[in-house]
């Protein structure tokens, strides 16, 4: 596995993640505060430090499932010259999400209600950088596998394509995160071991690829993948 190092636009001061999720907690209520704590608590700021270093200062982000936006809303009020879009086939998500906007007054922001697989030719451009939280290992694997070739054209020869999302190893955190998975959703999940994020990636044209572990005191086996659109 390769040594992740900073991309050169992006080199700058460490954003305020607690500032930037507290202006978010703020203006929820309810059962979305209460997941978006949670949210937050699993992906911790130093695992945003580990994302935003590959999101240029301008251009535009994708983040593909981005659910009620959560990190999206981040990202956005980390990167205020750059624009970004969320993108979740959930309406009801998304309407949450668009909410939140308003509520902030966020303008380098939109949420779409799209599938990946459909939505290109509505983009008309292509994207900097293509993200992915914990998504793909919602969805069985040949469907995955598509998902993540029509989110890889989505972005420009050479721009950034990150996966965040849950390994196998250690097994006994994939059984672990398997139980926390069948707490909170339908517990159908399909974990891919490194060696697969590997093999898959590299397949569908993704160059310069990093793979790492995450680690946190919550015993996920979060795993950051990295790597470039082939030119």
């Amino acid at each position: 596995m390769g040594k992740l190092t900073l991309v050169e636009q992006a080199v700058g001061a460490t954003p305020d993640w607690r500032g930037i999720r507290t202006q978010i907690l703020r203006v929820l209520t309810g059962k979305a505060q209460l997941y978006a704590r949670a949210r937050f608590r699993v992906i911790p700021a130093r695992f945003l430090d580990d994302i935003i270093q590959y999101l240029p200062e301008r251009g535009t982000v994708i983040d593909l499932g981005c659910g009620f936006g959560l990190f999206t809303l981040a990202f956005a009020l980390a990167r205020p010259n750059c624009n970004f879009i969320g993108l979740d086939m959930d309406e009801k998500r998304i309407a949450v999400a668009q909410s939140i906007i308003e509520k902030l007054k966020l303008t380098n922001i939109s949420f779409l209600a799209r599938d990946v697989c459909e939505v290109r030719d509505e983009l008309g451009k292509d994207i900097d950088t293509l993200i992915m939280l914990d998504l793909i290992h919602h969805i069985p694997v040949a469907p995955g596998d598509r998902v993540l070739e029509h989110a890889l054209a989505l972005v420009k020869p050479g721009g950034y394509f990150l996966v965040k999302d849950v390994g196998t190893q250690p097994r006994w955190m994939a059984y672990f995160t398997y139980l926390m998975d069948k707490l909170t959703s339908d517990g159908v999940v399909y974990y891919r071991s490194i060696n697969n994020w590997r093999e898959t990636l590299t397949r569908i044209g993704v160059k310069n690829l990093h793979i790492h572990h995450q680690r946190d005191s919550i015993p996920y086996p979060h795993i950051l993948c990295v790597g470039n659109k082939d030119r």
